[in-house]
């Protein structure tokens, strides 16, 4: 077999000069670098480091340290003494949003707790005697309100007609004027034709504007009534009396005692639950076992 001829000298020498392989291994899968390859990055120049990184010798910090300190002027000082008072004041102030955006709130509280809320007269559909009472609080001007009304005809097919609850109306109007108008508009209604209320208080949903406008006129509430086959008379002597003042103020009364300020608001056997329908089931299935009747 023949042998390779000997390398020139000068090939020989640049071959030794060459960094050994398992000192600076090359990556794998690469071609091996030409001896003209660009220094390597260790190899490369360092810029000097910054100023407060220099490294001083012994003796320098010895002088350093001996040489006495300058004391800052007096507007240095203050200008630190704002910077600490304006540092603590946004830290005492990122504190403090921080508990109230996690510390539990009243809202919170009233989800745990059972409240007693006083239904006696209120507006019941079904039977009081059968069922668990579930409360609602309702404003006319509220969208929210309205979906929720939509869903009543499967909550009375399923849960009421069967006997699993009865439902209660309480009036919380707190929107606008248009919700206090309406509220002792069908609270009128619910004391002078009591078989009329529901027929009223679907259609007032049913009529129900955009809720920054005053939509729930004298003269609409009226001809709404009319339309349930409500005895007018007595409509117009009760709102031109202000009978039914008193009891809308007592309901929104009470939704601010249960700690609560929102529409719909749902209380399952006096336990606050969502606004839906299998919601609702779910809650009378839970506290079935602890139901009561509502005041009679």
């Amino acid at each position: 077999m023949e042998q390779a001829a000997p390398l020139p000298v000068e090939q020989h020498r640049a071959r030794q000069s060459l960094p050994h392989p398992l000192r600076h291994p090359a990556p794998r899968h690469r071609p091996r670098l030409a001896a003209s390859v660009p220094p390597r990055l260790h190899d490369r120049p360092q810029p000097d480091p910054p100023p407060h990184q220099t490294h001083r010798s012994p003796a320098d910090r010895s002088r350093k340290a001996e040489e006495p300190m300058t004391p800052d002027p007096p507007s240095t000082r203050a200008n630190k003494n704002r910077n600490t008072v304006i540092y603590t004041t946004m830290a005492a102030g990122v504190i403090g949003t921080a508990f109230l955006l996690f510390a539990p709130t009243r809202e919170d509280q009233a989800l745990k707790e059972r409240q007693a809320i006083a239904t006696e007269g209120r507006p019941v559909l079904g039977d009081r005697s059968k069922g668990q009472p579930v409360v609602v609080f309702l404003d006319y001007a509220c969208p929210a309100c309205a979906e929720f009304e939509k869903q009543m005809p499967a909550i009375k097919r399923e849960l009421i007609d069967t006997g699993k609850m009865h439902l209660i109306v309480l009036h919380s109007p707190f929107i606008s004027e248009t919700s206090t108008r309406a509220a002792q508009a069908a609270e009128c209604v619910h004391r002078e034709s009591p078989n009329r209320f529901w027929a009223y208080h679907q259609a007032l949903f049913t009529a129900q504007g955009d809720e920054k406008q005053d939509w729930a006129t004298p003269e609409l509430l009226r001809r709404l009534a009319g339309t349930a086959g409500v005895n007018l008379n007595r409509y117009d002597t009760c709102l031109a009396k202000g009978e039914s003042t008193a009891a809308v103020q007592a309901d929104l009364q009470e939704h601010k005692n249960v700690r609560m300020l929102g529409t719909p608001t749902v209380f399952v056997n006096g336990y606050r639950t969502p606004a839906g329908g299998q919601d609702i089931l779910d809650a009378l299935n839970k506290h079935a076992t602890t139901a009561t009747r509502s005041t009679p």
